[in-house]
């Protein structure tokens, strides 16, 4: 899958780096669209220390839950402005994680399943 079947109306971003001590390596995710923005990052380690995962939203405006508290973030590193922000390591892990294992050579394909993930807010 090319970057081309994916729509045009979102930002995409992805990186991968080796990790400070040159122990294991870092996946970021990045997509940032009319709503707010997705940021999903697998971490690996040593064969000892098992790979780890995690899943942020960033929100233009507050989910219902929300609604009655300041932005998490006065200005968001990735929005640039306000955001809400929410995240969880735990649906990540058993998720996600086992998702991008099948296409960790496959950008495109993981930010495919990471927009069906915005379709949720």
């Amino acid at each position: 899958m090319s970057r081309s079947t994916l729509p045009h109306n979102f930002r995409y971003r992805m990186t991968c780096a080796l990790r400070a001590g040159g122990v294991g390596w870092v996946w970021n995710y990045i997509i940032i669209g009319p709503k707010g923005a997705i940021d999903f990052r697998v971490t690996s380690y040593t064969p000892e220390i098992p790979t780890a995962a995690g899943l942020e939203i960033h929100r233009r405006s507050p989910s219902e839950y929300q609604k009655d508290y300041a932005p998490s973030f006065d200005e968001c590193h990735i929005l640039k402005c306000p955001c809400w922000h929410d995240g969880t390591t735990l649906y990540a892990e058993d998720h996600l994680l086992p998702l991008w294992r099948e296409c960790v050579d496959s950008p495109s394909d993981m930010f495919k399943i990471l927009l069906k993930e915005m379709e949720r807010f």
